[in-house]
């Protein structure tokens, strides 16, 4: 993770319902991240296997990636 922090473009660019999120591989686990703007929001840290599928859980469910947006769109008026 320390790693990602300083270089957060080293993860795959994943797409379709995972667009926007990375991933690195440190088998036969993955880490699951987002960048928004000048943050890094860490979605999920598990086995391969399930990794992929609770991340997506976790942005159909979760609102924190809309609202750290939001915000953030907000800091660029002040």
């Amino acid at each position: 993770m320390d790693q990602i922090l300083i270089n957060p473009d080293m993860g795959e660019p994943k797409s379709h319902r995972l667009k926007g999120v990375r991933a690195v591989h440190v088998d036969p686990f993955i880490i699951a991240y987002m960048i928004i703007d000048d943050c890094i929001v860490f979605l999920y840290v598990g086995h391969h296997d399930e990794a992929y599928g609770k991340a997506e859980e976790i942005l159909q469910k979760d609102r924190t990636i809309e609202l750290l947006k939001e915000i953030n769109r907000l800091y660029d008026y002040l």
